[in-house]
């Protein structure tokens, strides 16, 4: 198996990502931009498999192509830079004065996807993975249902991508039970109960599927989260100029 390549990353601007009111989210936007070409994010090399993250405040990070490689290359390759390895070395090109415009346009351009991305982070408490339900929490913000997503490649950059689709009638019935004071605690037993049989039957054949990871439309939402026992990490994402999908308030 070919080993994905993973670059290691030292910040040159200090971002005081714990210092500030939002620790997480800046500490986030660090790790995916570095708050734009006059900060960090020069430092981001996007080809790259695994991007390791070092800043001069102690905080660390991976910002992953999560297509290619999950949490165990990720953790296999941390496991390796423990060994004894020779200190990393500044990179540095001599370009034409036509690359040097071409760069320039890219940049700006990175500045404002930088500027448009919005991230926020959310410690829900008061229960973990037993209780978890997003297919609810969406009909009851917006009135209907979403398809979750996988995407296995750069959906952004023109190439393949597959949709898992989990939402379904069984699914939808459920949820508007949940929302209409008419519907007894046995009937919305039932339909759960119905709604989870379908999931079961039309995921039987994934061994893994991930859903919620985005943006990867203009009007939609990107959700990694942290499933524990007794509460889940979300870390929504959306665009800022997107009045639909706004995740200020949440």
């Amino acid at each position: 198996m070919t080993e994905a390549p993973v670059n290691i990353k030292r910040n040159t601007q200090s971002v005081p990502e714990w210092r500030s009111s939002k620790p997480l989210e800046n500490a986030g936007l660090q790790i995916l931009h570095g708050f734009g070409s006059y900060n960090n994010g020069l430092n981001r090399w996007y080809d790259a498999t695994i991007q390791l993250i070092v800043t001069r405040t102690g905080f660390n990070g991976l910002c992953i192509e999560h297509s290619v490689a999950e949490g165990l290359k990720g953790r296999r390759k941390l496991t390796k830079l423990d060994e004894q390895s020779p200190p990393p070395k500044p990179l540095s090109w001599l370009i034409s004065d036509k690359a040097r415009d071409i760069l320039s346009n890219q940049m700006a351009n990175f500045d404002n996807l930088a500027k448009e991305l919005q991230l926020k982070v959310l410690v829900f408490e008061e229960f973990g993975k037993n209780l978890i339900k997003i297919s609810l929490a969406h009909y009851r913000l917006h009135g209907y249902l979403v398809s979750p997503t996988k995407v296995p490649l750069c959906a952004s950059f023109g190439r393949q991508s597959r949709q898992y689709k989990s939402s379904h009638a069984e699914t939808l019935l459920w949820v508007k039970s949940m929302l209409d004071p008419a519907v007894r605690r046995e009937r919305r037993k039932e339909l759960f109960a119905e709604a989870a049989r379908k999931q079961a039957f039309i995921t039987q054949e994934l061994r893994r599927l991930l859903s919620c990871y985005g943006p990867v439309v203009e009007d939609g939402y990107g959700c990694a989260y942290n499933i524990q026992p007794d509460k889940i990490i979300f870390a929504p994402s959306a665009y800022k100029s997107n009045m639909r999908t706004d995740i200020a308030d949440l």
